[in-house]
């Protein structure tokens, strides 16, 4: 019996998506023919999709198959893809059209992260190599012009290496993303619980969001993959929280270096110029990797 893990959920689509002479102008010639694709074990379904695991040119691959996308979202999508090439960034293989919808990138054999977290209690050691790699994945997404707005465990896949079984991170699931020129004052898009204040304010808001949601990404991995804000059921519950300037709770039992909640906390700072890059955010991280480092 093929055991089916929930994907997370994610705000609804067609809103504030990439439409620049950019992205118009990539290549669409990585269509796959639905023959090429060998359909396996279904092994994630949400609100937005499926993902089988699948066959293609002799290597297993993942296609996450669309309930519901236009074909402009899709187009748009499938560009972003295209243009992202990085090692911590999901590899991009191509995508089917017909009989439905479907993107096709490189297997993650170990699941997403926030999954793989709340079953095996990493050592703090192992949690800062998985969250150097995803500040330097979206260092690059930023440096390529682009706003992820949706960072969060459940979006980073997780592989190994074969080196003594070393992590990989990649960040995955760019439906939500737009061109830093494209941003526009409108309310969050994401999921809520990693939403920046500005965004459900609909203020004018930048990569920063992706800074905010990092910060949250962090105490996930020291929390365990627990559930920001857990104490509220309802969207509308987190956002006031947020506004209020409410953060969730460092558990004052993890042991993290000497400045690691400060490093948390200047990310979902209320004020997004206050927040860190992603340029300031991986040497400070590779600081605590470096050297001996006391613990809290």
């Amino acid at each position: 019996m093929v055991s089916i893990t929930p994907l997370p959920q994610s705000s609804s689509r067609g809103v504030d998506v990439v439409d620049s002479p950019r992205l118009r102008s990539r290549s669409t010639s990585t269509v796959i023919p639905p023959r090429e694709i060998a359909f396996g074990n279904l092994l994630a379904s949400g609100a937005n999709g499926e993902v089988f695991k699948a066959t293609f040119n002799g290597r297993s691959v993942a296609v996450k198959k669309f309930h519901s996308i236009s074909p402009h979202e899709f187009c748009n999508e499938v560009k972003i893809l295209q243009l992202l090439q990085h090692a911590n960034i999901i590899t991009f293989l191509g995508n089917m059209t017909e009989p439905f919808r479907c993107i096709v990138t490189e297997l993650m054999e170990m699941g997403d992260l926030q999954a793989y977290i709340r079953k095996s209690r990493l050592p703090f050691a192992s949690l800062l190599s998985i969250a150097i790699q995803i500040a330097e994945g979206m260092s690059y997404v930023h440096r390529t012009g682009l706003i992820h707005r949706d960072l969060k465990c459940g979006n980073v896949m997780l592989t190994s290496s074969g080196i003594e079984g070393a992590l990989v991170a990649k960040v995955m699931d760019f439906g939500d993303a737009c061109e830093m020129s494209n941003v526009m004052s409108r309310r969050h898009i994401g999921t809520a619980r990693w939403t920046a204040p500005e965004m459900f304010q609909g203020k004018s808001y930048n990569e920063k969001v992706d800074v905010y949601a990092f910060g949250v990404l962090l105490w996930e991995l020291l929390s365990n993959g627990a559930v920001p804000f857990s104490e509220y059921i309802f969207d509308s519950q987190v956002e006031d929280a947020v506004l209020r300037g409410e953060r969730p709770t460092i558990p004052p039992e993890c042991k993290c270096p000497l400045g690691m909640r400060s490093l948390i906390e200047s990310c979902w700072n209320q004020i997004p110029s206050l927040r860190p890059t992603f340029l300031d955010i991986v040497p400070i991280l590779r600081d605590f990797q470096s050297r001996e480092v006391d613990t809290e």
